[in-house]
C-alpha cells in the first residue's frame, strides 16, 4: 500500500507538489488574515494586502524550488520580476474584490439566505455566521481562483525548463530573426533581413521571422506579424509577448536593430538570461530621430563626441545601452559604426563585437539598357530625411553652370519622406523641374535599372555608415559622389571614381559635382568595377553565412 502511494505521488509529483504549496501558502493567506484582523483589529481590507503579500513569498520559494525542482541562479532576477509582476496583478485583483465583496456590497446576508436551508450546509453557515468570518472564506475563494492563473504561468512560463542548444553543424539548428521591416516593404533593412533569412533556409536551418507589418505569406519560412499602425506601448507589448515564446524554442534570437526589435528581444533575454540574443546594428536610429526632430544637426561622429542630449535622447540612449549590455555578440556593418560605438559606449567590449560586411548585390536578372548619350544623369536613391542633407545638396547641383558641358545635366531622386515636400518647394520657386525629378519608392528590380540608365550616383548623407546603394553603383563601374563620413572615407579608401564631400560644406560639395561631371566625361566607356574598393563595402554570399554561424557557434 505504501508502494503504492509512492508510485502515484511519483507518477504525479508535480501537481501534487503544487497543490500542497498552494495549500500551504493558503494557510498561511488565512492564519495572516484572521490574526490581523480578528485578533490585531486591522482593517480587513489591509489585512487581506499584508496576508497575500506574505503567502506570496511563501508560494514563490514554494513553487520554484520544491513544485517545479527549478534551482538555476542564473534565471533567478528574471523569474523574481515576471514573478513580482504576476504577484501585483493578482495583489490588484484580490484587494479590488474583497472591498466589493466585504465593505462596498455585504453579500454574506445573500450568500446566507441562499444556502441557510441546505442540510448539508447549514453546519458552515452557521459556523460563519456565529464567528463573524465571512470575509476569511471570501479570501479562500479569491485565493484560490488566482492561484490556478497563476499556477499555469509559472508552469509555462516562470519556471519553465530550459532546453538544450544545438551546434549550427546539427540542421534542426533553429534561428528566430527579429526585423522591423520585411519585404514586401521597401527598405534596406528589410533587403537585409531577407537576404539573411533565405540564406540560412538554403542552409536547412530552421528559420522564423517576427516582423512589423500586415500578414505575410511565405513558403521559404514562417513570418509572424506585428501591426504597425497602432498605439507604441500596445505595440512593443505585443511584439515582446510573441517574440518571447517564439525564442523559448530558438537556439539563436538574430536582432536587426537596437530599438524597435532589440529592446523587445533584450526585456525577454531579462526574463530568460540563457537567451542567445545577437543584434546587428547598421545604423544608429537615436541620431537619425534626434536629426529629424531638429535637436542635431552634425555628423554621427560630432553628435556622440558632445553628447550634449536633452531627457528624450538620453532616455535613447539609456534604452540603447541596455540592448548592448544584454546582447551576447554586436556585429556591426561596419568598422567605422562599431569604432564610433567603442568610443563613445565605453561599456561595450571590442570582444563583444564583429564586423560583417553587407551581401554582395545580385544583379543576375537585370537586364541591360539603351542610355541617353546626350544626357548625363546624377541619381539619388533612398529615404528623404534630413541626415540625406538632400537640401545643401540640392542647392550645390543648382549652382552648377551646366551649359559649359554642352549636355543636359540631371538629377533624379528616387524615394519619398518628410524632406520631399520641402525639396519640392525649392525646385518648384527656383525653377529647377527641367534639371531636378523626383520619383517615389521603387521596386528593387526598377531601382536597378535606374541605377543601370545613371552616370553618377550621389549620396550627400551627413553620415552613412555602409550603404547598398553605393554598394551596387561602385559595382557597375558608376562614378560616385559620396560623403567622407562613410565607411570608405573613414577607412580612407582611394578611387578616380569616388568624389568625397564635406557635407557642411555646399561649396565643396559644388567643386565635386563638377569634377566627377568632368571625370565622367573624360572617361564614358570606363564602366569597371574596381574590387579593392568593392570588398570594402560587401562580402560574398558564402562568407557572410560562414562569419554568422561562427558567431552563433561561439555562443553555443
Amino acid at each position: 500500500m505504501v508502494q503504492l502511494i509512492y508510485c502515484q505521488f511519483q507518477k504525479h509529483k508535480t501537481p501534487i507538489k503544487f497543490i500542497i504549496s498552494g495549500m500551504t501558502a493558503a494557510g498561511v493567506d488565512f492564519f495572516c488574515i484572521y490574526f490581523l484582523h480578528s485578533v490585531l483589529l486591522v482593517n480587513v481590507v489591509l489585512s487581506a494586502t499584508i496576508a497575500y503579500a506574505i503567502a506570496f513569498f511563501v508560494s514563490f520559494c514554494l513553487q520554484k524550488f520544491w513544485t517545479f525542482s527549478d534551482n538555476d541562479k542564473e534565471r533567478m532576477s528574471g523569474q523574481m520580476i515576471l514573478y513580482l509582476i504576476v504577484g501585483l496583478i493578482n495583489l490588484s485583483i484580490n484587494a479590488g474584490l474583497i472591498y466589493l465583496l466585504i465593505e462596498k456590497y455585504d453579500t454574506w446576508p445573500i450568500v446566507k439566505n441562499i444556502f441557510s436551508q441546505s442540510r448539508l450546509l447549514h453546519p458552515l453557515i452557521s459556523l460563519i455566521d456565529k464567528y463573524k468570518i465571512w470575509y476569511v472564506f471570501v479570501q479562500g475563494f479569491i485565493a484560490g481562483m488566482l492561484g490556478v492563473g497563476s499556477f499555469l504561468i509559472y508552469k509555462f512560463i516562470i519556471f519553465r525548463k530550459c532546453r538544450k542548444f544545438r551546434k549550427t553543424s546539427d540542421k534542426s539548428f533553429k534561428i528566430v530573426m527579429a526585423a522591423g521591416s520585411f519585404p514586401p516593404d521597401i527598405s534596406g533593412p528589410a533587403t537585409y533581413a531577407s537576404s539573411f533569412a533565405r540564406e540560412f533556409a538554403d542552409n536547412g536551418y530552421n528559420v522564423k521571422i517576427l516582423t512589423y507589418g500586415k500578414k505575410i505569406d511565405n513558403s521559404e519560412f514562417k513570418i509572424y506579424t506585428v501591426a504597425k499602425h497602432q498605439n507604441l506601448l500596445l505595440r512593443y507589448i505585443k511584439y515582446f509577448w510573441k517574440m518571447f515564446f517564439l525564442s523559448s524554442k530558438a537556439d539563436i534570437v538574430y536582432s536587426f536593430d537596437a530599438i524597435s526589435t532589440g529592446f523587445p528581444c533584450a526585456l525577454v533575454k531579462l526574463l530568460n538570461p540563457k537567451l542567445r540574443l545577437v543584434t546587428r546594428l547598421g545604423g544608429d536610429y537615436q541620431w537619425e530621430q534626434a536629426s529629424q526632430k531638429g535637436y542635431a544637426d552634425s555628423t554621427l561622429r560630432e553628435y556622440y563626441n558632445k553628447k550634449n542630449f536633452n531627457l528624450w535622447e538620453k532616455i535613447i540612449y539609456s534604452i540603447n545601452n541596455f540592448v548592448l549590455l544584454k546582447s551576447n555578440k554586436i556585429i556591426f556593418n561596419s568598422q567605422f559604426l562599431r569604432d564610433i560605438y567603442l568610443n563613445s559606449r565605453r561599456l561595450i567590449h571590442k570582444n563583444k563585437t564583429v564586423i560583417i560586411k553587407n551581401i554582395e548585390p545580385d544583379f543576375t536578372n537585370i537586364c541591360a539598357i539603351n542610355k541617353d548619350k546626350n544626357k548625363i544623369k546624377l541619381v539619388f536613391a533612398g529615404r528623404m530625411i534630413k541626415i540625406r542633407n538632400l537640401k545643401n545638396f540640392v542647392e550645390s547641383f543648382a549652382e552648377i553652370d551646366y551649359k559649359k558641358y554642352h549636355q543636359n545635366i540631371v538629377l533624379e531622386m528616387i524615394g519619398g519622406g518628410p524632406e520631399e515636400r520641402e525639396i519640392k518647394k525649392y525646385i518648384k520657386f527656383n525653377k529647377l523641374e527641367k534639371r531636378i525629378k523626383i520619383f517615389g519608392p521603387m521596386k528593387h528590380g526598377d531601382l536597378m535599372k535606374k541605377i543601370i540608365e545613371s552616370d553618377i550616383l550621389v549620396l550627400p548623407s551627413l553620415t552613412e555608415i555602409n550603404s547598398n546603394f553605393i554598394a551596387e553603383g561602385l559595382k557597375m563601374g558608376k562614378v560616385i559622389i559620396h560623403t567622407k563620413e562613410s565607411e570608405l572615407g573613414y577607412l580612407g579608401i582611394k578611387s578616380d571614381k569616388i568624389f568625397y564631400i564635406d557635407p557642411l560644406s555646399v561649396d565643396d560639395m559644388k567643386k565635386k559635382i563638377e569634377k566627377a561631371i568632368e571625370y565622367f566625361l573624360a572617361n564614358k566607356n570606363d564602366n569597371l568595377a574596381d574590387n579593392d574598393v568593392m570588398s570594402n563595402i560587401f562580402w560574398e554570399k558564402e562568407k557572410i553565412i560562414d562569419a554568422h554561424l561562427q558567431v552563433f557557434d561561439s555562443l553555443i
